[in-house]
């Protein structure tokens, strides 16, 4: 089993599962926000809710039951949308690595 090799502290991850995402953005309650979670060539994009106080997370792991993840960082955050790029997946191995991955900005 593969785990994620870029390094982060705890205060910057929200850990979620597969259950918390949806295709299509949700109503947020007050202090959070939508994320959109690009997974290109995966299965789409996905979105989750995901808290905004004290500060929005910049990294998002999706965890499975058998250790593996998909690892998004944020790249922006426009009109109240944060928008994350997939980074890492040990879940798909080989498909995604950090190597591949887009810039941030």
């Amino acid at each position: 089993m593969r785990r994620s090799t870029i390094t982060r502290t705890p205060e910057q991850i929200l850990r979620v599962h597969a259950a918390e995402l949806r295709a299509e953005a949700t109503d947020c309650p007050p202090d959070h926000a939508v994320a959109q979670l690009a997974s290109p060539g995966l299965s789409g994009n996905s979105v989750v809710v995901v808290p905004t106080e004290p500060t929005p997370p910049a990294w998002i792991v999706l965890d499975y039951a058998d250790g593996r993840e998909r690892l998004w960082r944020r790249r922006s955050d426009t009109g109240g949308t944060l928008s994350f790029a997939l980074v890492e997946d040990t879940a798909s191995t080989g498909y995604v690595s950090a190597r591949t991955a887009p810039a941030t900005p």
